[in-house]
């Protein structure tokens, strides 16, 4: 990760505690950490265009890659997941997940 990545990662975290009031690690801190972060690299409209079936697999071949055998997840022809950091590829997972949950209140909206 570079650096000024890094920073502006931790200072969102920061940001976090502060507005929830506290200083533990906390999951919910790191998922939603994790989903700003996804945010700044993917445009709603790249999730829209993956579906939020294709997020929904996603974050459960990252939950699987957490805990499963060293293997490949294969999500689409252009993306994978190898294994990596438990804890990492849970706050991922989670993240593809709310991900998945607006993108799917996108296309509900759409057809109202």
């Amino acid at each position: 990760m570079k650096r000024s990545a890094a920073r502006h990662l931790a200072r969102a975290k920061r940001r976090a505690v502060h507005h929830l009031g506290s200083q533990k690690k906390d999951a919910s801190i790191d998922v939603l950490v994790e989903r700003s972060r996804q945010r700044r690299e993917f445009e709603a409209e790249h999730d829209d265009a993956r579906g939020w079936m294709e997020l929904c697999r996603a974050g459960c071949a990252y939950g699987s890659a957490s805990f499963d055998t060293p293997k490949v997840y294969r999500i689409a022809r252009d993306w994978q997941v190898t294994p990596g950091r438990p804890r990492r590829r849970m706050v991922q997972a989670a993240a593809l997940m709310i991900a998945a949950i607006e993108a799917y209140d996108r296309e509900a909206e759409g057809q109202t």
